[in-house]
């Protein structure tokens, strides 16, 4: 995992946990001048060195407001499972466009499907899926080379496990419902059962977007999360 640190002042911070091909091109312009810190590159899960890397980095920091989006979230619910003692305090958590399970037939993306791709992979047809109907605004965005991409997509099927540890973290779901990558049924069935049985804060809400998967480009969003 890498990490890219954009924090020039001492406001709050935004701790982004990207979804697979994520790159900071992706999501400089949605923040603008505010802080954020994005967790990427999911080639390899080291969450003791992520552990070590952003408790130095947050240390003492006044307000960190976590963000998890696609893939992003099971590695963002991983290592909050992982790192209890935390050098700073979260005070909001939200999901983006999938749910803590990552790869499940019920609550995630079906097995099936992410194994054909990540077999199959080709960027040309992702970008379209990812995208949608905002390809052209990410002409400028930067990728890794196909054959690494296709090694991290790799290196989260090996990972993921059918059983997955739900912890009451979330404060909110972001669902697009034009998610070509994540399941819009997937998600909303995992964060219904999630509000209706396992979270007890009264103010968890999911909100619905007019979207594609990458909903960065959404200004609505701006308003679900600042």
């Amino acid at each position: 995992m890498k990490i890219y640190d954009n924090i020039k002042d001492n406001k709050e911070i935004f701790l982004l946990f990207g979804g697979f091909a994520s790159h900071p091109s992706h999501f400089e312009d949605f923040f603008g001048e505010k802080n954020f810190v994005l967790v990427y590159d999911y080639t390899s899960l080291d969450f003791d060195e992520i552990f070590l890397k952003l408790n130095t980095l947050l240390k003492e920091k006044k307000e960190i407001i976590l963000l998890a989006f696609s893939m992003g979230i099971w590695v963002a619910n991983k290592f909050l499972i992982l790192n209890k003692n935390l050098s700073f305090k979260i005070s909001k958590i939200i999901s983006i466009n999938g749910t803590p399970y990552g790869i499940n037939n019920s609550f995630g993306i079906p097995y099936k499907i992410f194994s054909f791709t990540a077999k199959n992979f080709q960027l040309s047809s992702f970008k379209k899926s990812l995208f949608g109907n905002s390809l052209k605004k990410a002409k400028n965005f930067q990728f890794a080379e196909e054959d690494l991409l296709k090694k991290e997509l790799e290196n989260l099927l090996e990972n993921y496990s059918l059983e997955c540890e739900i912890y009451a973290f979330w404060d909110s779901a972001i669902v697009s419902k034009n998610d070509l990558i994540f399941p819009p049924k997937a998600q909303i069935s995992f964060w219904e059962n999630y509000a209706n049985q396992i979270t007890k804060n009264p103010n968890f809400k999911i909100s619905f977007l007019e979207a594609s998967h990458f909903t960065f480009f959404d200004r609505k969003l701006l308003c679900e999360i600042f």
